[in-house]
């Protein structure tokens, strides 16, 4: 029997821009890990269901981003089962200084509140728990009441 698991990619961008997260299939097999990432061996990601054309196209369109000055820099880690299956850094982690990013840069994240809420979720949709056409005051009662401020110019 093949064992499923799932495999998300989160993608951390200067300045902070965080793309969605995709899931695709498990697998077992290694190999070495890109250059310039940790030095610990990583499944091969195109075993068992990952795509290496797919992420070829995630190279091509982060390096896309620097390319066009759209972010500074770019770090993807794709995990599977909680373990990392692919890691690249793009571009500058500081461009004036001519530092480049690698894939253990540090960022500066702040107010995670809504990344963290939209992944919760989504995945209660995915399960079928919760619908996204749903009101709101279906699972929060208090939101039923709820009331616009307006200006009052006296």
């Amino acid at each position: 029997m093949m064992r499923r698991g799932l495999v998300f990619l989160s993608v951390m961008m200067l300045p902070g821009i965080l793309l969605p997260t995709q899931a695709f299939p498990a697998s077992q097999s290694t190999t070495q890990p890109p250059s310039g990432s940790a030095a610990v061996q990583l499944p091969h990601p195109a075993a068992g269901g990952l795509s290496a054309e797919r992420l070829a196209r995630i190279d091509r369109v982060l390096q896309q981003y620097v390319d066009e000055e759209r972010v500074a820099g770019v770090v993807a880690l794709v995990l599977r089962d909680g373990q990392p299956v692919y890691e690249r850094a793009f571009g500058w982690s500081d461009k004036e200084a001519g530092r480049r990013m690698a894939t253990n840069t540090i960022f500066r994240i702040a107010s995670q509140t809504k990344a963290i809420t939209s992944v919760a979720v989504l995945s209660l949709v995915e399960e079928g728990t919760i619908d996204l056409n749903d009101p709101v005051s279906r699972y929060i009662p208090s939101f039923a009441t709820t009331t616009v401020a307006l200006r009052n110019d006296t």
